[in-house]
């Protein structure tokens, strides 16, 4: 049986640069051109969403702050990015958060509705913190830890590059929940895409059973499309997503 949305599971089954057994295969980009300059510190002011399907970010205004270094002119991604918005601040994952994630990630969950690996230990949390910097340096993904204020993670947040539009993802710990810090997650990730990377659209792939991960992104102005479900198989059960879309305004 599939957790409850009385559970909160609060993920978003987006956490993956690949799906095996997909029906549908999405290729992903080999590289971009990083929109933000190198050794940069600057903030923009972007437009927060109304709650409801199909809003675009239309009203209220937050500032996001970007940092970012790179030893190269025009890296695919920053290679820091710090993002500040709706009382969050979204920052790379380092070493010393290698001993929290197995409790923010082994979790049924979490296990359930997205690829995170389960179990989750010390060594997957090396794993994925190795993997994080690779997606990062080759142009495909930023994968970055959820915190109130730069110090303990909470969850996780991610933004991949993908051709039929930004893939943004989420997962929050089972400990931190109830807080709305997913979709105040997803908002400030929506704005760094839409200001910083130029994407015209950001997306959400989301199991219809999830419904947890549907509230998030109603309530951040997600609309369902009307595309065919990306159908495959993981962790040896079968999954269909429906893609959900929040366009820049």
């Amino acid at each position: 049986m599939s957790p409850t949305a009385a559970g909160r599971p609060d993920a978003a089954r987006t956490f993956s640069e690949s799906r095996p057994s997909m029906r549908i295969t999405r290729p992903l980009p080999s590289s971009a051109n990083d929109p933000v300059s190198p050794d940069t510190d600057r903030s923009v002011t972007v437009r927060e969403p109304e709650c409801g399907p199909g809003n675009a970010l239309v009203s209220g205004e937050r500032t996001v702050r970007v940092r970012s270094m790179s030893s190269s002119a025009t890296p695919p991604f920053p290679e820091h990015v710090e993002l500040t918005g709706e009382g969050l601040v979204l920052r790379d994952w380092t070493e010393d958060d290698l001993a929290a994630m197995p409790e923010l990630f082994d979790h049924p969950d979490i296990a359930y509705w997205t690829p995170i690996v389960s179990p989750f230990d010390e060594a997957a949390a090396r794993a994925r913190l190795d993997r994080a910097r690779q997606l990062r340096a080759d142009g495909t993904a930023v994968l970055l830890a959820i915190t109130l204020d730069g110090g303990a993670p909470l969850g996780e947040v991610m933004l991949r590059r993908a051709p039929e539009g930004t893939e943004l993802g989420y997962a929050v710990g089972p400990a931190h929940r109830g807080q709305g810090l997913a979709g105040r997650a997803v908002r400030v990730m929506a704005a760094y895409a839409f200001e910083e990377l130029d994407a015209d659209r950001v997306i959400l792939e989301l199991e219809p059973e999830n419904a947890a991960s549907v509230a998030v992104a109603t309530a951040t102005g997600f609309r369902l499309l009307g595309v065919p479900l990306i159908e495959g198989e993981e962790k040896g059960r079968p999954y269909a997503l429906q893609t959900w879309a929040l366009d820049r305004a």
